[in-house]
């Protein structure tokens, strides 16, 4: 992972993210869907709140989602 707590990070603008879809419009992101509700987040800034099973929780969504590194930059 290349991140840790309390890093800021960009999450990927929505143009990068919908690159990733495959032939039936799901993005799966290296064993994490990348799901309709998360696009209100891409292109914004945020800091890492926890790491947990391989995957960053975020504070802009109070940890709600699960996130990966092919997400942010």
């Amino acid at each position: 992972m290349k991140y840790k707590i309390d890093d800021i990070v960009k999450i990927k603008d929505k143009k990068i993210i919908e690159m990733m879809k495959d032939e039936r419009g799901n993005i799966y992101c290296d064993g994490i869907w990348f799901i309709e509700e998360m696009f209100e987040y891409t292109g914004r800034y945020t800091n890492i709140k926890s790491i947990e099973d391989g995957s960053y929780r975020l504070n802009i969504d109070d940890g709600e989602f699960a996130w990966n590194d092919l997400m942010l930059e």
